[in-house]
C-alpha cells in the first residue's frame, strides 16, 4: 500500500501535516525567537500600521486658503495668475434661473458661478473689472456665452460684485485659479 504523505510534495498541505515534517512550525508548538530579535507579531504589526497611517495622514495636512464669506477660497496673494483672457462680460437673465446647466446642476443666480466655451467645467476663474477694479471668484459650470465678442456670462451675484449691473456688459479679465 502506498502512503499517501510519500506523493505529496514539501509545501503544499503544509498545515495538515505534521509538526516537524515538511512544515515551519516545530515539534513542540511553539516558535523560536532569538534573544533580542526584533518583537513580531499581531502587535508590532499593528503599531507598525498605525504608524503609516499617521505619517501619511500628517503629509496631506498643510496651510489652505481661507474660505471667503461666500464659501469660494480665495488662494494665497502671492500665487497671482497671468491673465488668461481679455474682453467683454455679461450676465444671465432672471429668465435662466432653475434650468439645467452644462455641469448638470440647477442655475441659481446667487452663486459665483459663470459660462465660459472652453474652460473646463469645475474650473475657478478670477474676474477683475478693468474698469473699476473690481475681482469675484467664480467656478464654470455652463458653456457660452453665445454672442460674438463676449467670452464669459456671469451669473447675477457675480455681476453685482463687479459692479456691472446697470450696464450689463463689462470689460474684464480672467485668470485661472485652477
Amino acid at each position: 500500500m502506498l502512503s499517501t504523505r510519500a506523493l505529496r510534495p514539501p509545501g503544499l498541505f503544509a498545515h495538515k501535516q505534521e509538526p516537524g515534517r515538511f512544515c515551519r512550525a516545530r515539534a513542540g508548538g511553539r516558535q523560536h525567537r532569538p534573544a533580542g530579535g526584533p518583537v513580531r507579531g499581531f502587535g508590532a504589526r499593528r503599531i507598525r500600521v498605525w504608524m503609516l497611517v499617521v505619517t501619511v495622514l500628517a503629509g496631506c495636512a498643510g496651510p489652505r486658503p481661507a474660505p471667503t464669506p461666500d464659501g469660494v477660497a480665495e488662494p494665497p496673494a502671492e500665487a497671482a495668475a497671468p491673465v488668461y483672457q481679455s474682453g467683454e462680460a455679461t450676465y444671465y437673465g432672471a429668465r435662466f434661473a432653475g434650468r439645467t446647466t452644462a455641469s448638470g446642476e440647477a442655475f441659481d443666480p446667487r452663486a459665483l458661478t459663470a459660462a465660459h466655451r472652453r474652460l473646463a467645467l469645475g474650473t475657478r476663474v478670477r474676474v477683475t473689472n478693468v474698469d473699476n477694479g473690481r475681482t469675484v471668484t467664480v467656478r464654470i459650470n455652463d458653456r457660452g456665452p453665445y454672442a460674438d465678442g463676449r467670452i464669459i456670462d456671469l451669473s447675477r451675484a457675480a455681476a453685482e460684485r463687479l459692479g456691472m449691473i446697470e450696464s450689463g456688459v463689462a470689460t474684464v479679465e480672467l485668470r485661472r485659479i485652477d
